[in-house]
């Protein structure tokens, strides 16, 4: 009787991924992809970004299983992997701001400040961007040109919807539409193909 995934442990499925066994990374994905992408949504609280980050967990995660130990458990694994690229996302989201006084007080005697956004990361930051954007450009290329260049801009000019629909001149509507199908292709290249990445 042949034995069905969903009854296989984490490590065995793992192991049979590691064999390039299709139907085991389709498993993981099912697996755990609930879990990552609520875990995700939590941190980031917007579902579109939720769905983009839960991608690149998975991106990651497959392209480092080799990487994994049965330290851990795979699901305390995979959900670090997620928290610190939703961490990193918000990290490059909000900046950080250094103070600079301004040399003049209000009227209560307070000095004002004003705000300057610091471009420059700390090397740690400059290396899981630039792995994060090695992985998106592998996996975006399996993508026909008008989503690939939505993705892009999206990814990596991280523009909001809003000025997607401006840049490229399309209607709002298509631009969720073409987000929306690119997600769903990715996934599919990301569950049958994921030496793809």
């Amino acid at each position: 009787m042949k034995v069905e995934y969903s009854e296989i442990e984490d490590l065995e499925l793992i192991n049979l991924a590691l064999a390039d066994d299709q139907l085991a990374f389709t498993e993981i994905l099912n697996r755990y992809k609930k879990a990552v992408y609520f875990l995700i949504l939590k941190i980031v609280k917007s579902p579109e970004d939720a769905e983009d980050l839960t991608l690149i967990t998975f991106s990651k995660a497959f392209l480092n299983l080799k990487k994994y130990t049965p330290t851990y458990r795979f699901a305390t694994w995979i959900f670090k992997i997620a928290s610190n690229s939703s961490i990193d996302f918000l990290r490059k989201r909000t900046l950080d701001t250094v103070g600079i006084a301004l040399g003049n007080t209000s009227e209560e005697g307070e000095v004002r400040y004003h705000q300057i956004k610091s471009l420059s990361l700390n090397p740690e930051e400059e290396l899981i961007e630039d792995q994060r954007k090695v992985i998106a450009h592998q996996v975006i290329k399996k993508l026909n040109d008008d989503m690939e260049s939505i993705i892009r801009l999206r990814f990596f000019e991280e523009y909001t919807y809003e000025e997607i629909s401006q840049e490229l001149n399309i209607p709002l509507g298509t631009v969720k539409v073409r987000i929306h199908r690119a997600r769903k292709i990715l996934q599919t290249i990301l569950k049958d193909n994921p030496e793809a990445i």
